[in-house]
């Protein structure tokens, strides 16, 4: 089971948009530089899209644009991107939903 957030910004496991690292298909683990002000590591598509059971949380209103986004499958949105093997269900509040979803 794999318990991820939605970031403002489309980010999800510090996987930011624009990173390197979204490239990665090798390693199942990665260090994230440059992305914010320290320094991360991250699991990789290859171990996230191993997932039978993938979740995202979401709450509040600030993330109602960048979810709706998501949920069209913006491949610029590396939240978007996630393709687990298994079941992939989103757990948002009211504040967070997307007019007519």
């Amino acid at each position: 089971m794999l318990l991820l957030g939605l970031g403002p910004d489309g980010h999800t496991a510090s996987l930011f948009p624009g990173s390197g690292v979204l490239d990665e298909r090798e390693r199942w683990v990665a260090e994230v530089v440059g992305a914010r002000p320290e320094a991360r590591i991250t699991l990789t598509y290859p171990a996230l899209d191993s997932s039978r059971h993938a979740a995202f949380l979401v709450a509040g209103a600030d993330k109602r644009a960048i979810l709706g986004r998501a949920l069209a499958g913006d491949p610029a949105l590396p939240a978007a991107r996630l393709n687990p093997v298994g079941d992939l269900t989103w757990f948002v509040d009211a504040a967070a939903r997307p007019p007519g979803s």
